[in-house]
């Protein structure tokens, strides 16, 4: 499976098919949320954009296990096997070369004079928007990223040399932004072109609380963490899981430990590799470090989460669950 740090990894070296043949790599590091960072105007001229043009290239999406050709040509034929035979179906093509082609997805119901009956599907962008608007608050996928750079290219919102440019001022992830799309992506593999952001999902919009309602028990000691598991620490205070929603400094947070990665430590308690997206460190975006063990109450551990943080973040009180 992939990794915390193989998912982090893919954002942070991101290859962009442009439509002139050619390739970027450029880099989404940055920490961002709705409300610390995200610029409205950037999603509003994406989003202008994508409602004059639509979907009006082939966009070729690296999913970590192949490419995968977006291709609206296959709307017309989709949707009439589905109209035709009322099964909620997707058309796909596997390509020479291992690429597969899928549809922009058809998605909005024809329904009969009450509004209740479904008599069929016609064409929509809708959840592309979607998709495109979380890029934008730092919950896109590595996917949704791809989606948004290619078409900003291709709409000349940037050219190829401002590419990075265009990332670092409008694109971003946060805490659950990174760890809700890797729990949803590749734990639960659920399909890329899914952006799973209802509550019932565990994608990346989820309350900082809601990924650990259906991970109990808690440990309760250091040592109760298997080097071969991955787990995640959810901030606490007063006792509380932190939910998130407010400003960087009263934030809830969350962090994902690396598989069979730990170091020794003085006094026999071994430092575990956290991977997270945080404001708290001085380069307020992706943050690979060892956090150690400093003390725990019942369920609550005290962490010190390693070189960099900014003063007031050094140490935190989480909650650890296994993923």
């Amino acid at each position: 499976m992939i990794t915390p740090s193989d998912y982090k990894d893919r954002y942070v070296n991101l290859k962009v098919y442009l439509d002139n043949g050619r390739s970027k790599t450029v880099s989404v590091h940055k920490y961002l949320m709705k409300s610390l960072g995200y610029h409205p105007e950037g999603d509003g001229a994406f989003k202008a954009a994508l409602r004059t043009h639509g979907m009006d290239m082939v966009l070729r999406v690296d999913t970590g296990s192949g490419i995968n050709l977006v291709d609206r040509k296959l709307n017309d034929r989709e949707l009439k096997m589905r109209n035709k035979s009322h099964l909620d179906l997707s058309l796909s093509e596997e390509r020479s070369d291992g690429s597969v082609v899928i549809s922009t997805q058809a998605d909005k119901a024809i329904t009969d004079a009450t509004g209740k009956k479904k008599i069929g599907e016609k064409f929509t962008e809708r959840d592309w928007f979607s998709m495109a608007h979380y890029c934008f608050l730092g919950k896109g996928s590595p996917e949704a990223c791809q989606v948004v750079l290619q078409l900003a290219h291709h709409w000349g919102l940037t050219d190829e040399a401002h590419l990075q440019d265009y990332v670092d001022k409008w694109l971003g992830v946060d805490c659950n932004g990174f760890v809700g799309n890797y729990l949803f992506h590749v734990v639960q593999e659920n399909p890329w072109t899914d952006i799973g952001v209802q509550y019932w999902d565990y994608g990346p919009d989820v309350t900082i609380d809601g990924y650990f309602d259906h991970r109990k028990p808690y440990l309760t000691a250091w040592e109760q963490m298997v080097a071969g598991k991955s787990y995640l620490m959810g901030k606490v205070k007063d006792g509380v899981i932190v939910q998130g929603g407010g400003g960087a400094d009263t934030a809830g947070h969350i962090v994902i430990t690396q598989p069979n990665d730990r170091a020794g430590r003085p006094g026999g308690k071994f430092a575990i590799r956290c991977i997270e997206s945080t404001f708290g460190h001085t380069r307020e975006g992706f943050v690979d470090n060892y956090y150690t063990f400093k003390s725990v109450s019942g369920k609550v551990f005290t962490v010190d989460r390693g070189p960099g943080m900014k003063p007031g973040h050094k140490e935190m009180d989480v909650v650890i669950a296994a993923v």
